[in-house]
């Protein structure tokens, strides 16, 4: 049976992290709408600029509702089925994705994973660089950089970010990071979640009662031995 400790660290404090539920119309499969008409639940956006939307798998390539990025470019890892978002790094139009996380323990530990990708948008030319700025609080933290050739893919990775919460709310975030401007550079997200992982270093109750177990058994060993040696 599962302790408290690792009931409570499996679940994901994130709402909606695989961004399958957002208001305005729906989207047909394979296609993509812009990010804000179609905010996902749970999510605010810092801005209203065009430039992002979110995707449905397959939609990537699509301009259907959005701008299109070179390809081939596949979803992201199995067993992951939810949407994605996509986002032009550009820094004249970049935002960020963010949402209130309430009911932290102050010191403790919170990692964040997520799944990134990233690609150009077609009909633009030349190298470009594409990464997230996660932000969690007052502390940002930089996700792994891609450096792609000219209509290059970023293949789906995953990232892992540990923080500290300093208050009992904070504002987790995304903010889509690219160079150059004017060639889109495009960052995607998907699978996001957020565990504490302090609790992973609490004792599970059977595990301390097998604990106590075992030093009253050393205990006891000893006395014996003692008692026949005297």
């Amino acid at each position: 049976m599962l302790g408290l400790a690792s009931a409570v660290q499996a679940g994901n404090l994130v709402t909606n992290g695989d961004f399958t539920s957002y208001s305005g119309p729906t989207i047909t499969a394979g296609e993509k709408g812009q990010l804000s008409d179609h905010v996902p639940t749970g999510w605010s956006i810092s801005n209203t600029v065009q430039y992002s939307a979110l995707d449905t798998p397959g939609s990537a390539t699509s301009s259907q509702g959005g701008y299109a990025v070179y390809g081939p470019f596949a979803d992201p890892a199995a067993p992951y089925t939810g949407n994605f978002i996509q986002m032009d790094g550009d820094s004249r139009y970049g935002k960020a994705l963010s949402q209130t996380i309430d009911n932290l323990t102050v010191g403790h530990q919170y990692t964040v994973t997520f799944q990134q990708a990233a690609g150009q948008q077609t009909g633009f030319n030349g190298d470009t660089t594409e990464l997230w700025a996660v932000s969690f609080g007052s502390d940002t933290k930089d996700s792994d950089m891609y450096s792609l050739a000219s209509h290059g893919v970023g293949a789906w990775e995953s990232q892992s970010m540990t923080f500290t919460a300093t208050s009992v709310s904070e504002v987790l975030s995304f903010l889509a990071i690219g160079t150059p401007d004017g060639v889109p550079p495009t960052v995607f997200l998907a699978d996001v979640n957020l565990a504490d992982t302090t609790l992973s270093s609490v004792p599970e109750p059977s595990s301390v009662v097998t604990l106590l177990i075992g030093v009253a058994g050393v205990a006891g060993s000893v006395l014996r031995r003692r008692f026949k040696a005297a």
